[in-house]
C-alpha cells in the first residue's frame, strides 16, 4: 500500500490521541511538527503549551533488502517530540515517553505496515522546568507498488 508522509503523520497523531487532555490524557497540544525548534518565538510558544507533543516524518529509505519485482520496501523515520514541565510527575516527560511508547510500539497505527519499532529515545532540551524528549520510530512498509526510479 502506498502512503504519503502526511498519511504516516496522521496515523501516528491518531494513535497518540488518547494522550490528549480532551481524551482523558495530559497533553494540551498534539500536532504535526511545524517548525517548533526553528525559531525562538515558535519554540517559546510551544513551551507555553506543555505538556505537548509533535510528530514529524523525517525520512524514507528504499533498501534493496525486501525488494521484489512487484513491491519495494519503504523504511520511514518518524520523530515524536514530547515536552513537559518536569521529569517525573504524572505530567512529566518520563511519563509522556512511556505513554507514547505503549501506544506505538508493536502497533500498526491503522496502516498496512509491519509493527512499529522504536529506534531510540533522548532528552534534547532541559532548562528550568521545561524538558523535551525525542523518540525515533521506524515504520516499515513492504508493499510499495509504484515504480521507484
Amino acid at each position: 500500500m502506498n502512503y504519503t508522509f502526511g498519511d504516516y503523520e496522521q496515523a501516528l497523531l491518531r494513535s497518540l490521541a488518547p494522550m490528549l487532555a480532551a481524551n482523558g490524557g495530559v497533553l494540551q497540544e498534539l500536532a504535526g511538527y511545524s517548525g517548533q525548534f526553528e525559531e525562538d518565538e515558535a519554540f517559546q510558544f510551544w513551551l507555553a503549551q506543555f505538556p505537548a507533543a509533535a510528530v514529524a516524518i523525517t525520512a524514507a529509505a528504499y533498501p534493496e533488502e525486501g525488494r521484489t519485482t512487484q513491491f519495494w520496501r519503504q523504511d520511514i523515520t518518524a520523530l515524536i517530540y514530547l515536552g513537559a514541565n518536569g521529569w517525573r510527575d504524572e505530567n512529566g516527560v518520563y511519563q509522556l515517553m512511556d505513554q507514547a511508547r505503549r501506544l506505538l510500539l508493536g502497533k500498526d497505527a491503522g496502516l498496512e505496515i509491519r509493527p512499529i519499532d522504536i529506534v531510540g529515545e533522548e532528552i534534547i532540551y532541559e532548562e528550568f522546568e521545561a524538558v523535551v524528549a525525542i523518540q525515533e520510530y521506524r515504520l516499515i512498509n513492504d508493499r510499495i507498488s509504484e515504480v521507484m526510479a
